[in-house]
């Protein structure tokens, strides 16, 4: 059945339909074959004892004359009676020499088919029937072989009949039209009722894979409809790998958060026992500096690593979260942080749930937020698209913006364009992560503010 991929059969529908179309095409083209093959054996044979039966009659009409045959010039057969009826009757002798023929015969060359079969029957009471061409028309001819034994001469006499076969092949013509319209009209009838059957049959796994698509997209939490006996236990592995997964990402943000806890105490203290230590001749003061700026990248180092390995971790559902009270979180933590520069932010916000995890939104839009507060003068500017399954975040900034030829470059993990800000230059590169995650985008543009645009797809 892969082969059916050849014609974009990619459908189980499809591949069942098409299988089904084959299966009664061969079926009923078959069984057309069988019965156009009976009804042409059946005519023949309808013809052949006709045309015995015309032989009977000729013989009952034969009187011994002196010796010699005798037939009336007229027939009880109309036929016989009528040039080109199409009907002609003839009595050979053994040598296949004219002894007598009907009225429809007087203008008939017999095929020299046919004198050759009368002059090698030898079959005395047995029939010979066949098909030829007499003229420039099939005709079926029967040749019947008879031991006259008169009252002063006997003799071999063969009696042949030649009908044209043009009423039988109008009758075959007919009975083909009909048969062959007949059959056209079963398969198609046949394929629209393997059509619903096949659209009631899976219609079970239609409700299936819309549940799933609904667990998929964080509206249930698991399957929980009442499948057929076939998918349930499908439905089951598929709720216990969806809570096999929960558990499993909820332990590795546990023990991540345990590990980024453990690590930053003792790096806490560090800086802190470091900044507290007084410039001496033992301790110079950029020796401090260094060791200062060196904590401060490990303590970045690893939320980054962890928050890196959390974004890595596998989700068999999402769940809908609304976006609206996390972008109030983060936006009233912008204000504080940047307190100093004071910031206008302006908002146009669709209220629409993120479908996914919001510690992954807030990661995103919180990397992108603070890069905007960061490098703008005095405006910043959040637009929320709602794009469906999806959703559009534009932020926007009256900062310096980002060159063109330096936008690719910034959305890899260390690249940055300003080092006079603090920072390692992995904020894009975890928002490139996440959008890449969540099948969406991210793209730098520039604003009509006079900064960058980053337009984020989740």
């Amino acid at each position: 059945m892969n082969n059916l991929n050849l014609f974009g059969l990619t459908s189980l529908r499809a591949r069942l339909l098409v299988s089904a179309m084959v299966v009664l095409v061969i079926f009923l083209g078959l069984m057309g074959l069988v019965l156009d093959d009976a009804f042409h054996r059946s005519a023949e044979e309808g013809v052949r004892e006709k045309l015995i039966l015309q032989v009977y009659g000729l013989l009952s009409m034969t009187e011994d004359d002196s010796g010699a045959l005798f037939l009336p010039e007229s027939m009880q057969e109309p036929l016989f009676n009528t040039l080109g009826s199409g009907l002609y009757g003839l009595v050979l002798r053994d040598d296949a020499s004219a002894l007598w023929r009907s009225i429809s015969a007087l203008d008939v060359i017999v095929s020299p088919e046919v004198i050759n079969r009368v002059q090698a029957n030898r079959a005395t009471g047995q029939p010979q029937f066949g098909r030829i061409v007499q003229g420039k028309e099939p005709a079926y001819f029967l040749i019947y072989r008879v031991n006259w034994l008169g009252e002063e001469r006997s003799g071999f006499y063969q009696y042949l009949i030649i009908k044209d076969s043009s009423g039988i092949e109008a009758s075959l013509a007919s009975y083909r039209n009909s048969l062959w319209g007949w059959l056209l009209g079963v398969v198609l009838a046949l394929v629209l009722l393997q059509l619903m059957i096949m659209t009631w049959g899976l219609r079970p796994l239609a409700a299936f894979s819309k549940d799933i698509l609904v667990v998929e997209q964080g509206g249930k939490g698991k399957l929980e409809g009442a499948y057929v006996s076939e998918l349930m236990p499908l439905a089951d592995n598929l709720n216990l790998l969806i809570e096999n997964e929960r558990s499993q990402r909820e332990r590795y943000r546990t023990s991540l958060a345990d590990l980024a806890h453990s690590l930053k105490t003792p790096l806490s203290i560090i800086r802190n026992a470091v900044s507290g230590v007084r410039v001496t001749d033992a301790i110079d003061n950029n020796f401090r500096g260094e060791l200062l700026r060196q904590v401060t990248r490990m303590d970045e180092l690893i939320g980054y690593q962890l928050e890196r390995a959390v974004a890595a971790s596998s989700r068999v559902a999402r769940k809908r979260t609304p976006v609206i009270p996390l972008l109030e979180k983060l936006v009233s933590a912008m204000h504080k942080v940047y307190s100093d520069k004071g910031l206008t932010m302006k908002e146009n916000i669709a209220p629409v749930d993120f479908s996914g995890d919001d510690r992954d939104f807030m990661e995103a839009v919180g990397n992108l937020l603070d890069n905007a507060c960061k490098f703008g003068q005095k405006q910043v500017r959040i637009t929320l698209v709602d794009l469906g399954q999806q959703l559009q975040l534009l932020i926007e900034d009256d900062g310096p913006g980002i060159a063109p030829q330096a936008r690719d470059r910034v959305l890899n993990r260390g690249s940055r364009l300003d080092t006079d800000e603090p920072g390692q230059g992995i904020g894009l590169s975890v928002v490139n992560e996440i959008a890449v995650r969540y099948k969406g985008s991210l793209e730098i543009l520039e604003s009509d503010l006079g900064g960058a645009k980053i337009s984020l797809i989740l």
